[in-house]
């Protein structure tokens, strides 16, 4: 039969196995929510953009000049966004999830009878109700 340390230390590795899932999940939903602020900007910079050089053609005034500010904007927007998703591989990377963690033992028992396992701590079978 399990120890109260042994069902103690079993819950708090739960609860600390949790409580990481849930800073990861905090991390990459931000990190996601921060790429998907900044693809929207690059989409509205790309309108712009369109926009103008559409005028300018219409125009016949085209020249890089006009273009420079655009063009730089976003350069600097596609950066960031490769930052972010580096930032955000570097999280998935490291989540305890990829991370393979030793499970503990479970003995396992055969009643009288049925013969199917039984975890330990259990009263009773799971199958044919027999108490162990």
């Amino acid at each position: 039969m399990a120890t109260w340390d042994e069902i103690t230390s079993t819950l708090k590795k739960g609860v600390n196995f949790v409580g990481s899932k849930s800073k990861e999940l905090v991390a990459i939903t931000k990190l996601s929510t921060e790429v998907n602020a900044l693809k929207k900007e690059r989409t509205e910079m790309l309108a712009a953009l369109g926009a103008k050089v559409y005028r300018l053609v219409q125009e016949g005034s085209l020249e890089n000049a006009d273009l420079s500010a655009e063009v730089a904007g976003l350069s600097d927007l596609e950066r960031k966004i490769a930052e972010k998703n580096e930032e955000l591989e570097e999280v998935r990377k490291d989540s305890p999830a990829r991370v393979t963690e030793e499970k503990p033992e479970i003995e396992v028992l055969e009643p009288e009878g049925c013969g199917h396992e039984i975890p330990e701590g259990a009263n009773f079978c799971p199958v044919c109700g027999r108490r162990v």
